[in-house]
């Protein structure tokens, strides 16, 4: 189907002078080349994906906005193009045109690509799930032998991580303050949903905002003068750190507002983010 669909378009392109009998020909056999390659080596012999380096669309500057944005080759003009996000504003004479390298925390950007993006939609602030039973235990104090309540329920895991986004905290931190700092009635389904009663939900939520000030406090302090690092080192580095304080921030008000806001037990959704 796509030979011929690649042959109807070659045939087209030259039946209709958009280019030449020869570009048409070009084209086609680069389609040719590219399906045999893909479907018939690649595919199966390898699960390795493949990459280009493209001189001036690897200059192409990042933006979240820009979700919706790709790249492409064009067969028959032998070129590769690069595609706007339609969702955002026409470029205008002057301005820069980004796309998005994908949905990438700060992390991710700083340690690839050397950059930090403010106000980032994808951002998140990780605790290792042992630093997250620190900081919640010193949000809501807890009986220490309430611990082997996540032990039974199977998701124990020192180095396993606790994400909070700006939408709120993930589904384990939630579950894992549940566990431990609701009645044992109270529970529903080992505290993969919302407590049976709407006050202990609240106190959940709200210790788990007290958790995120606490670490936005902790990012907020301002770093001590390290001897020989340059003045652009330490703006990248207060960038970063403002990042994260104000994806804590905003992950303390999402929490705060489920807590406060919802009437009804029914009501107290969870956001849920992904883990990087």
């Amino acid at each position: 189907q796509q030979l011929a669909f690649g042959g109807s378009l070659a045939t087209l392109y030259a039946l209709t002078g958009a280019g030449t009998v020869e570009q048409a020909a070009n084209g086609f056999l680069a389609v040719l080349i590219s399906v045999v390659a893909s479907d018939l080596l690649f595919a199966r012999f390898t699960t390795a994906k493949r990459h280009v380096l493209c001189p001036w669309m690897d200059l192409l500057n990042h933006n979240s906005s820009q979700g919706l944005s790709q790249f492409s080759y064009e067969y028959f003009s032998d070129k590769f193009a690069a595609t706007l996000d339609p969702r955002s504003p026409v470029v205008r004479a002057g301005e820069q045109v980004v796309v998005s390298y994908g949905p990438r925390t700060n992390d991710q950007l700083l340690q690839y690509y050397g950059f930090v993006e403010c106000g980032n939609p994808h951002e998140q602030f990780v605790l290792r799930q042992d630093a997250f039973l620190l900081a919640l235990a010193a949000a809501a104090p807890f009986e220490p032998p309430l611990l082997r309540r996540i032990v039974d329920v199977g998701i124990a895991d020192p180095g396993a991580q606790v994400t909070f986004s700006s939408d709120g905290v993930d589904d384990c931190g939630v579950q894992i303050a549940r566990l431990l700092l609701s009645p044992p009635d109270g529970l529903l389904d080992k505290g993969t949903k919302p407590c049976a009663n709407v006050e202990d939900e609240r106190g959940v939520l709200r210790a788990l905002a007290l958790v995120a000030e606490a670490c936005q406090a902790d990012v907020s302090e301002p770093l001590a003068a390290a001897e020989g690092v340059s003045a652009s080192i330490e703006q990248l580095a207060a960038a970063f750190r403002g990042e994260k304080a104000r994806v804590l921030g905003e992950a303390a008000a999402a929490l705060r507002h489920r807590a406060d806001e919802s009437p009804r037990s029914e009501e107290l959704t969870i956001a849920r983010t992904q883990p990087q």
